[in-house]
C-alpha cells in the first residue's frame, strides 16, 4: 500500500492510520517507520531479482529514457524503462530513476546508461533500440553506448514539436490564438461572466466548460480552440453585455479558427492514438506519417493563415520524417506487420531494401516446415473521420498486387508471408507472430524482434509523473536510490508482489 498508493513512509505513525488499524485489527502490532523501510527494501531486493531473471529470458529489449529535473530540490534524474517479450506478451518494467550529479554531457549520460545496464544484468547486445526525445546529448549518449542505428526518436515528441513550430512561424496565428485565450481567461477570472455563461448554456441545453491552454502541451491549445468554437454563440451572447470584456472574434477570424482546427486535427488524431495505446510500436509510424501527409494535403484552406499553416506543417513533417522509410528499424517493422507490409511505402526502393534485408537474415537459417495459414482479411468498420479512414481501400488495392521486389529470389517463407491477406487494423501483430512461432520459428523470431519495438518514450516520461506524486513538499528529502526503489515497486502489478511470497 505504501509503494502502490504513493503514501509517505511515516503513514504507519499517523493518528488516522493507527486509529483505522485499531478498529480493523486491534491485536495487530503496526510496524514502525524504520521497519516499513526495511520491509520495502527486502521486497525490492527479492522482486528486482525476479525481474532480472525475467529480463534474462528476453532475446531483445527496448529501453526508453528521459532526463527530468525535480523542482523542489533542483535535482536531475534519468528515468529508464525496459520493454521485452515474455511468454508472448510485451512486458514493461520501470527500472527506476537515477540521480544525476554532473553536467549532462553525452559522455556522462552514456556512462550512466552503461552502468544501469550492468546493474540490471542487461547485455548491450540484447538492446535492440533505445527510445528518447530529440535532445542532442541523450541522442549522442545512446549512439556512444549502443550504436548509431539503435536510437529511435520518440514519435510523440516529434509530433508535438510540429504545431509549436507553426505557432512560432506565424505571428498572425499566434495573435488569433491569444485573442481566444484572452476570452477564455476572462471567463476563468470573472465570476459574473462565468455565471452568465452557465445561465445562457442552460437555456440552450448545453453545459460545456471553456478549456484553458497549457503552454507545455500544444494539444491543450487545440482543445481550447475546439471548445471555444463549440460554445461561441453562448460566449458572444454574454460578452456583448459585459463591461471591460475582451473583444469578440470577427466572422473572418471565426472562419480562420475553424480552418486551423481542421489542419491540426490529423496531428491531434496521432497524439490521441499513441497516448491511448499502452505500447504503440514502430510498425505504425510509417503508415501514420503517410496518412498524416495525405490528410493535410487533402485540405483546401481559404484564409492566408490557413494556407501558411498547411504549408509549414507539411514542411515540418518532411524535416522530421522525410528519411524514415530509409531507417531499417522502422522499415523492417512495417513490412513484418501483416496489417501494413508494403502499402504505406512511398519509396519502393526503401521497401525493397527492407524486404531484402529480411531475406538476408533468413538466408542462413536451416529449412523449416512452412505452415503459415492464409489469413482472411476480416473487414472491420473504420470511422470515416479517423486517421485510418483510407486504410481499407489501400488494403483492397494492395491485395491484388504480387511482390515486385524480386519475389523470385526471396526465401519461400518470406514470399508466402508477403502474399498473405492483411490482418484487420485492430489485430495485434505480436499475437499473430507468436501464434505461428512453432510453424515458422525463424521468420517469427525476426518479426517479433522488430514489431515489439515501441515508438515513444512516454513510459519513461510517466515515471516522472509518478515521481511528482511521490516527491512532495512533505517528502522532499527522499534520495535518488530510495525514490528509484519506490518507483520500481509502484510500477509492478499487484500479482507481481506475490511472486516473492
Amino acid at each position: 500500500m505504501i509503494a502502490k498508493d504513493n503514501l509517505s513512509l511515516n503513514t504507519v505513525e499517523k493518528d488516522g492510520f493507527q486509529r483505522f488499524m485499531k478498529i480493523i485489527a486491534p491485536l495487530y502490532k503496526i510496524p514502525a517507520r524504520k521497519q516499513i523501510t526495511k520491509l520495502l527494501d527486502e521486497k525490492y531486493e527479492v522482486l528486482s531479482l525476479l525481474m532480472k531473471k525475467k529480463i534474462a529470458t528476453a532475446t531483445t529489449i527496448t529501453l526508453t529514457c528521459d532526463v527530468w529535473t525535480e523542482v523542489l530540490n533542483t535535482v536531475s534524474f534519468l528515468g529508464i524503462t525496459a520493454h521485452f517479450l515474455f511468454q508472448g506478451e510485451l512486458t514493461s518494467v520501470s527500472i527506476g530513476i537515477y540521480e544525476l550529479d554532473e553536467r549532462h554531457t553525452a559522455k556522462y549520460l552514456g556512462t550512466v546508461l552503461d552502468n544501469i545496464c550492468m546493474d540490471w544484468n542487461i547485455p548491450l547486445s540484447k538492446i535492440h533500440a533505445v527510445v528518447t526525445d530529440n535532445a542532442a546529448n541523450i541522442v549522442k549518449a545512446v549512439e556512444i553506448v549502443f550504436g548509431k542505428n539503435k536510437h529511435v526518436a520518440c514519435l510523440a515528441h516529434s509530433i508535438n514539436l510540429i504545431p509549436a513550430k507553426i505557432f512560432d512561424k506565424l505571428p498572425d496565428l499566434k495573435v488569433l490564438i491569444n485573442k481566444i485565450k484572452s476570452i477564455v481567461t476572462y471567463f476563468k477570472h470573472s465570476v459574473l461572466a462565468s455565471d452568465e455563461l452557465r445561465k445562457n448554456q442552460r437555456a440552450s441545453g448545453t453545459s460545456l466548460k471553456l478549456i484553458q491552454e497549457v503552454s507545455t502541451r500544444w494539444s491543450s491549445t487545440y482543445y481550447m480552440i475546439e471548445r471555444f468554437m463549440e460554445v461561441i454563440d453562448n460566449v458572444s451572447a454574454v460578452l456583448i453585455n459585459q463591461r471591460n470584456s475582451p473583444p469578440m472574434l470577427s466572422a473572418f477570424e471565426v472562419a480562420t479558427a475553424q480552418e486551423i482546427l481542421k489542419i491540426l486535427k490529423p496531428l491531434e488524431m496521432i497524439t490521441v492514438e499513441i497516448s491511448n495505446e499502452k505500447h504503440p510500436t514502430i510498425s505504425k509510424v510509417i503508415p501514420m506519417i503517410y496518412l498524416l501527409r495525405n490528410k493535410i494535403n487533402e485540405l483546401t484552406p481559404e484564409s492566408e493563415i490557413g494556407k501558411q499553416s498547411k504549408k509549414y506543417i507539411l514542411q515540418e513533417i518532411n524535416v522530421r520524417f522525410n528519411n524514415i522509410e530509409n531507417n531499417e528499424l522502422y522499415a523492417i517493422a512495417t513490412v513484418l506487420d501483416l496489417r501494413f507490409r508494403k502499402i504505406y511505402f512511398e519509396s519502393q526502393l526503401s521497401c525493397s531494401n527492407a524486404i531484402h534485408k529480411i531475406n538476408k537474415l533468413l538466408q542462413n537459417t536451416k529449412n523449416e516446415q512452412q505452415n503459415i495459414n492464409n489469413k482472411t482479411n476480416l473487414h472491420t468498420e473504420v470511422d470515416p473521420t479517423s486517421l485510418w479512414s483510407s486504410h481499407s481501400s489501400l488494403v483492397a488495392k494492395a491485395n491484388n498486387l504480387i511482390s515486385e521486389n524480386g519475389s523470385g529470389c526471396l526465401h519461400s517463407h518470406l514470399k508466402n508471408y508477403l502474399n498473405q491477406d492483411a490482418l484487420p487494423l485492430q489485430a495485434n501483430p505480436i499475437e499473430y507472430w507468436t501464434s505461428i512461432e512453432n510453424a515458422c520459428p525463424n521468420l517469427s523470431k525476426i518479426a517479433l524482434k522488430y514489431v515489439s519495438t515501441i515508438a515513444t518514450s512516454v513510459p519513461s516520461e510517466r515515471l516522472f509523473s509518478r515521481t511528482g506524486n511521490i516527491m512532495t513538499d512533505n517528502r522532499n528529502r527522499l534520495k535518488g536510490d530510495r525514490l528509484s526503489r519506490l518507483l520500481f515497486l509502484s510500477s509492478l502489478d499487484i500479482a507481481d508482489w506475490h511472486l516473492s511470497d
